[in-house]
């Protein structure tokens, strides 16, 4: 309260100094209050001027960004296409290399069997 009164005081000094005297100030007093509306209305609409702006920038920007995105979806259709592919491809690789190693114990175990000397062999 008491910032307020000294920023009442030193507010209407520099007015009565600027204004040239104690009649300019008292009839500047009067005038703030009614010019403080106008300064106020003109700050309003400079925002309102300065949000169109920024808004009418950002839906710009929006627009580009989904333009953007629509182009990289486009580009990853594909490539999860592809990786669906290559997951399939390692999963058939994987049963084929099982495959490969149940065949050769198969024809290791048939080697086995043949290399073993035949007990009628020894009858000769």
């Amino acid at each position: 309260m008491i910032a307020e009164i000294n920023t009442y005081l030193f507010g209407a000094i520099v007015t009565a100094i600027a204004s040239g005297g104690v009649l300019g100030s008292i009839v500047a007093w009067r005038k703030i209050p009614a010019e403080k509306q106008q300064i106020v209305v003109s700050a309003a609409q400079g925002a309102v001027v300065v949000q169109s702006a920024v808004i009418d920038t950002l839906k710009e920007e929006n627009a580009r960004l989904l333009e953007r995105i629509e182009a990289l979806e486009l580009l990853t259709e594909p490539l999860a296409r592809s990786e669906a592919k290559i997951q399939d491809l390692k999963n058939e690789n994987n049963v084929l290399r099982a495959r490969v190693k149940h065949l050769e114990m198969e024809v290791a175990r048939f080697h086995a069997l043949t290399d073993k000397p035949d007990d009628d062999s020894n009858l000769v």
